[in-house]
Formats: C-alpha cells, sequence, structure tokens
C-alpha cells in the first residue's frame, strides 16, 4: 500500500534529514499564521490613503453601493461618473460583496474592508503551507510558509483592499486540492480544487497562471495503470475547460458591460502589449529597471536571492520538483504582455510570491542542513533560520513609502466636500492625482473625477488641454454638478499647464471652503 501511495506523488515522509521535530512540526504552522496576522494588522485602520488608494477608494465605493442596496454581483456600480448606472467591466466582485455583508454586521469601516482580504490572505499561507507540504516536505514547507508570512510585498497586499490577496489565496488553495486529490485519488477533493480555482480566476483573471503548474502536476502524478492514460487526460481536460470556460465567460459579460454604459470604462485597459506596440516597450527597457525597484521592497533581496538558489537547485525528495518553477514562468508569461499593468499596479505581481517563497525555502535548506551536519546541535538550525529571517525583515525599510498617505490631502477634501453639500448634490472632484476617486469616496457623494471619465477620454493623465478643460467643465455644470474640490498640487499644476482654464474656473465660482491643501469652489448657474 505504501509503495502505491509513492507512485501517486504522496507527501515525503519523515526522514533522519528532518531538521523539526514532530512536535516543532506541529505547533510552528500555528506560530506562523499568527505573527502573518500580527504583522497584516499593522494600520489596519489606515483610511485608504496609502499607495494603493486609487484602486482600494475605487473598490470601497463599490463596496458601499453593494451595502447601500444595489445588491447585484455581475453589474459592479462605482460613484465617480455621475448620476446614473455606472456600471464597470470589473472582476468577479467577491472582494466587495462579502465586505458589504460584513459592513452590515460590524459597520461600515475601512478595517473592515482591510480585514476581509487579511483574512484570506491568511487562510492563504494556512493552504500555502499544505501545499508545499505534500509537494516539498515538512522542512520546507514550514520555512517556505515563514517565508510568505513576512514577505514584505505579501503583508502589504494582505492588508490592502485589492482583489490580489483573496485570488492568489483561492487558486493556492485549488492547487492544494489538486495535488491533494491527484495523491489520495479523493474525488471530494477535485470538486474543491475546481470551485476554489474559478472563484480564484473570476476574482483576478491572472490567476490562471498557475494553470502551467496544475497541467505539470496532473501530468507527473497520473495514475499508472496500463490503457488509463487516455481516459485520465480527458477527464481532466474536462475538467480544466470547465474553469476555463467559467472564467472567460464571466470576464466576456464583463466587457460587454464596459462597452454598454457610461463611463465605458474595463479594468487595466490601455496596459496591455497590443494597447501599444514592442518598439515603445523595448524603448523602455520592457520597464525591468521599474520591475527592479519593485523586486526591493516586494520581496526583498535576501529572498530573491535565496530563491535565485532554489531555481538551480533540484529536491530529490519532491514529488513535483517542477511545479514552483512553472508557477514562476506563468507569471513570466503574463509579464510579456502586460509588463506595464504589473509594474504600474505591482501588487499584481503577488500572485507569484508563494512561488518565490517555496524556491526561497528549497534555497535556504542546505545552509540548515551543512550546519546540522557539522554540529548535531539542533539550535544551529534554528540560528540560520532567525539569521536569514533577519536579513530578509530588513527588506521592510523599502516598504515604508507604500504605507505613507499620499492620498490624504484627497481624503480631507472629500470630508469637507461632505460638509459643504447635501446628499443629493452632484460633486466634481480634482484629486492629488488625477482621475483617483479617494475624495469622491470620502464626500460620499455621487459625482465626477475632472477631466471626467468617458471613452476616448485622458481622464487619468494631467490636464494640458485648456479648451477641454473648459468645455468639461461647461458640461458638468449643465449636468448639476454644485461643488468642485481641488487639491493645492492640482491648483499649482493647472496654474502652470493651462493658467487660462484656472482663471475661467475661478470666474464662473465662489469658494466656500479653504485649506492648505485644498480648495473647494460653488459652481455658480
Amino acid at each position: 500500500m505504501s509503495g502505491n501511495r509513492k507512485a501517486l506523488g504522496a507527501a515525503p515522509s519523515r526522514t533522519g534529514q528532518d531538521l523539526l521535530s514532530d512536535r516543532a512540526a506541529s505547533v510552528l504552522p500555528l506560530l506562523v499564521l499568527l505573527v502573518a496576522v500580527l504583522l497584516r494588522l499593522f494600520r489596519v485602520d489606515q483610511p485608504f490613503v496609502d499607495a494603493a488608494s486609487w484602486r482600494e477608494s475605487d473598490m470601497a465605493t463599490i463596496a458601499r453601493n453593494f451595502f447601500d442596496g444595489h445588491r447585484n454581483i455581475f453589474l459592479p456600480a462605482i460613484g465617480w461618473a455621475g448620476p446614473g448606472e455606472n456600471y464597470v467591466g470589473y472582476e468577479f466582485q467577491l472582494t466587495t460583496y462579502v465586505t458589504a455583508i460584513l459592513y452590515g454586521l460590524f459597520g461600515v469601516h475601512d478595517w473592515v474592508a482591510r480585514g476581509t482580504t487579511i483574512s484570506f490572505g491568511v487562510f492563504g499561507i494556512f493552504a500555502f503551507h499544505r501545499l508545499v507540504r505534500r509537494i516539498e516536505g515538512q522542512d520546507r514547507a514550514i520555512l517556505a510558509s515563514v517565508l510568505l508570512a513576512v514577505a514584505p510585498g505579501a503583508v502589504y497586499v494582505d492588508r490592502s483592499f485589492l482583489p490580489d490577496p483573496v485570488m492568489v489565496s483561492l487558486v493556492t488553495a485549488s492547487l492544494w486540492m489538486l495535488v491533494a486529490h491527484l495523491q489520495d485519488r479523493r474525488a471530494s477533493y477535485l470538486v474543491a480544487s475546481v470551485l476554489l480555482g474559478t472563484l480564484g480566476g473570476l476574482t483576478k483573471i491572472s490567476g490562471l497562471i498557475v494553470g502551467l503548474a496544475a497541467v505539470y502536476a496532473v501530468w507527473v502524478l497520473r495514475p499508472r495503470v496500463p490503457g488509463g492514460d487516455h481516459r485520465y487526460v480527458v477527464s481532466q481536460a474536462t475538467v480544466g475547460g470547465l474553469v476555463l470556460t467559467s472564467v472567460g465567460a464571466y470576464y466576456v459579460w464583463a466587457i460587454h458591460v464596459s462597452q454598454a454604459y457610461p463611463p465605458y470604462h474595463v479594468a487595466a485597459s490601455g496596459n496591455w502589449l497590443w494597447d501599444s506596440s514592442l518598439r515603445e516597450w523595448l524603448g523602455q527597457f520592457y520597464f525591468l529597471p521599474k520591475l527592479v525597484g519593485i523586486s526591493q521592497w516586494m520581496w526583498g533581496l535576501p529572498l530573491l536571492g535565496l530563491a535565485a538558489v532554489g531555481v538551480l537547485s533540484r529536491n530529490t525528495e519532491s514529488s513535483l520538483p517542477w511545479f514552483f518553477h512553472l508557477w514562476m514562468l506563468g507569471g513570466a508569461v503574463i509579464y510579456v504582455f502586460g509588463a506595464r499593468e504589473l509594474v504600474d499596479n505591482p501588487w499584481n505581481l503577488h500572485i507569484v510570491t508563494p512561488a518565490v517563497a517555496t524556491l526561497g525555502a528549497r534555497g535556504a535548506m542546505p545552509i540548515c542542513r551543512s550546519l546540522t551536519s557539522i554540529d548535531r546541535r539542533r539550535w544551529l538550525s534554528a540560528a540560520a533560520i532567525v539569521l536569514i529571517l533577519g536579513l530578509h525583515c530588513l527588506a521592510f525599510v523599502k516598504l515604508r513609502f507604500m504605507y505613507t498617505a499620499w492620498a490624504e490631502s484627497s481624503r480631507q477634501m472629500g470630508l469637507a466636500l461632505a460638509s459643504v453639500t447635501g446628499p443629493r448634490d452632484l460633486v466634481v472632484a480634482l484629486g492629488h492625482e488625477v482621475g483617483n476617486p479617494t475624495a469622491l469616496l470620502y464626500s460620499q457623494r455621487r459625482g465626477w473625477t475632472f477631466p471626467p471619465a468617458g471613452r476616448n477620454s485622458p481622464w487619468a493623465e494631467d490636464i494640458v488641454d485648456e479648451e477641454m478643460a473648459i468645455r468639461s467643465f461647461d458640461e458638468l455644470r449643465a449636468m448639476n454638478a454644485s461643488r468642485f474640490g481641488i487639491t493645492a498640487v492640482q491648483i499649482e499644476k493647472l496654474r502652470e499647464n493651462v493658467p487660462g482654464f484656472l482663471r475661467y474656473l475661478e470666474g464662473e465660482t465662489t469658494k466656500v471652503a479653504q485649506d492648505p491643501e485644498w480648495t473647494i469652489y460653488k459652481i455658480l448657474k
């Protein structure tokens, strides 16, 4: 019986090479999860003003609309394109819908939204440990889990109100269930894998990059019975096709929504290779300088160094020695076509963090075992691990700017807009970034970012066209916009780039509130 389980790729049993005792192996995963929770709770009550404020505020608006009574999860509605339906072609809104439900239990607070993604992120670490234990063995599973739990980028992304931590946790759990099914042949595991994988791909389509690793596992762990390959391949292809069809059908729907409803917006538009040209991307060195900078806070140089060693090493005890290499390869493939999207929104790179952590653990194990062979005392191995983690945690120094309150002026302006308007007033906001909806989120009013979003409109770039700006202002006034809030940094940009528009604006409005960081105008009819 044991020989059959080994043929099916069961998790490696304990050997004399294991560094951890049975007791330590049972307690340490719980301690890892506790550390992960504590790290992710840092500034959990921070408003959505950090480096991810744009996307966080967007999602928070959708969650608030769900909470306020808009229940159709297939039609996510934003609030930065004026009155009306304002449906957008976004990912399946599992993250915001769960958050809206939690709003009903705990109230509408930013920490509730962050708590949603933290919960999924911690569950993802648990599922990751189980997955790595089945593939790499017990010691590597513990060490890989520690590296994932304390990876700076993982800590930041998991506590950010983004779909990425939810997607990563779901696809990781899906892979765990898939490998468990392939090793144990339990149909319930396969059903769970399909459901989790489908939800993960729906939550964010980049989760499908783990498909390469999944196909590899399905092939390597196929049943070794005469004549069984054909039926097995057909059944597994059918299951994979079901996931791809479900995810693909939803995103076809999302594209339809973006074409049928204003502001005619689909997520991540304009950031892909087919939206630009290969020559332009090569002229920017394929955004690799930006990627190098991001990698220093996303993973940290110590972890990347260990992962580089892990890429070149092979775990002879592993049931799937190339599984995490193929996970990384999937990330490389999506980078080829979506490099700009990945570097502009670096939390997208979180999908490869579990693979980096596992390869890092693989690179670290020879160090630990070599120290153990020199002196049989277990504390030497523990000291090596502590040293590795200590160097790894130095990467947190580079993470500080991600927590910086870059959008605080927009939030304060939004709160001021709420105090000088009524619930039905329509407002216009030009925040610290053109197009960023943070001010509108905290104003709790419907309205527009400026310039207003729309088809073929440069609504997320600095304003340099005076005629367009004046025309946009007049159009918003005709649609009953009553207040116009502008941050101080944007007033300076207007004065420099389009002084004629600023003069026109000041001639058609009166100031109703002012602060060193922002000004609010009443629009004259």
